[in-house]
């Protein structure tokens, strides 16, 4: 009978440490999840700051500022291309009578 709990002690105590062991790379992988948060957030709360000082800087201009002003000058290219075509036929002189014989 002693032999019999001894043994079902052995077995018990193997399957113990197994799950002790996955339990461990369990709580290894929470730990290292929670370093990479506390970096990114770290991280985050850097370039923040970067930010709002650039922004503090008296000639900063957005970003938003810049793509709108980029699409006017195009827009405005677009309308100098547009027009010039239609400058051009105005500039040219219709023809005189002496020109036509008839």
């Amino acid at each position: 009978m002693n032999n019999l709990i001894i043994s079902a002690l052995g077995v018990v105590k193997e399957d113990v440490n197994k799950s002790l062991e996955i339990m461990g790379y369990g709580v290894l992988a929470i730990f290292i999840v929670i370093a990479l948060l506390i970096i990114i957030v770290a991280l985050m709360q850097y370039i923040e700051k970067k930010g709002a000082e650039r922004r503090a800087q008296p000639d900063y201009v957005s970003p938003g500022d810049k793509s709108r002003a980029k699409l006017d000058e195009l827009k405005e290219k677009m309308r100098s291309k547009k027009e010039k075509p239609a400058e051009s036929q105005s500039d040219e002189v219709p023809p005189t009578d002496g020109d036509n014989p008839q």
